[in-house]
């Protein structure tokens, strides 16, 4: 490489150079926050519900953020005429305020990812690891139920038997508001109920009546599914943020698709 040429002893920049150094330290951020964004929306946040349940503003902020002043100050403190032990320094600090801040957005992430998707009679409650203390896991009747599940949410199902005692229960947390999918002593497993759930589901064409300004990003998100359009079904899904549609596997049962639209308009949908 050409050295920059000292005139008059002010020494000329050479911006090639260290153009190529932000691109380097881009390229660097980029791989580092393409693995962490793979974490939070096929890990944490699977089949869309990173669009549906939030989350990740602050994360993009901050990825954002250390993708543009990262490299911003390669631009500033790069040259190779420093020496080698300085350029090391500035380095070491640029990464380690770029690492901290990059896992500040992943630690607020993790807090708000979706632990458990619960299945309450005719729809799906979507709760938050935020959302459930320490104390009510440990009340949970199944130890599978008594930590938060670090690799995608749980799904799960809310058990609402007749008998006096649960209904007591039940009664005391309604009367404090307390969402029955936040407390994990009324968990069973969701294969247990899956054929329930399944005929709870409503058929597509019931979603489609009255869309409206929707109809175009329903179909779009129906012919993306692996599942034909006769046989796909769908549930609302309620979260802390509003409610939004979940379409189900007829199969499994289980949700394959998340779309941040409030089913609103469909009233009492009847289950076929």
């Amino acid at each position: 490489m050409i050295q920059a040429p000292n005139l008059g002893g002010v020494m000329v920049i050479n911006w090639r150079e260290r153009f190529v150094a932000a691109f380097v330290h881009f390229v660097v951020t980029l791989v580092l926050a393409g693995l962490a964004a793979a974490l939070i929306f096929f890990v944490w946040f699977p089949n869309g519900a990173a669009g549906l349940v939030g989350g990740t503003s602050l994360f993009v902020l901050v990825l954002g953020t250390d993708l543009v002043l990262g490299p911003l100050m390669s631009l500033v403190i790069y040259t190779k005429d420093k020496a080698r032990r300085l350029l090391v320094m500035d380095y070491a600090i640029v990464g380690v305020v770029q690492i901290a801040a990059l896992l500040y957005g992943i630690f607020i992430v993790a807090s708000s990812r979706p632990a458990f998707v619960a299945f309450d009679q005719d729809r799906l409650e979507i709760v938050a690891a935020v959302e459930i203390s320490e104390q009510q896991l440990q009340a949970a009747k199944s130890e599978s139920f008594r930590s938060l599940p670090w690799w995608g949410p749980k799904l799960v199902a809310i058990e609402r038997l007749t008998d006096p005692t649960s209904l007591s229960d039940i009664s005391f947390y309604d009367a404090l508001e307390t969402p029955l999918a936040h407390l994990p002593k009324f968990y069973i497993e969701f294969d247990t109920i899956r054929d329930r759930v399944i005929a709870s589901a409503l058929p597509i064409e019931r979603l489609m009546q009255g869309s409206g300004e929707f109809q175009t990003a329903i179909e779009s998100a129906v012919d993306a599914s692996q599942i034909s359009r006769g046989d796909l079904r769908w549930l609302p899904v309620h979260h802390r943020f509003g409610r939004g549609i979940a379409f189900i596997n007829p199969s499994t049962g289980r949700p394959d698709r998340y779309l941040s639209i409030d089913p609103s308009w469909v009233k009492e949908a009847p289950k076929t």
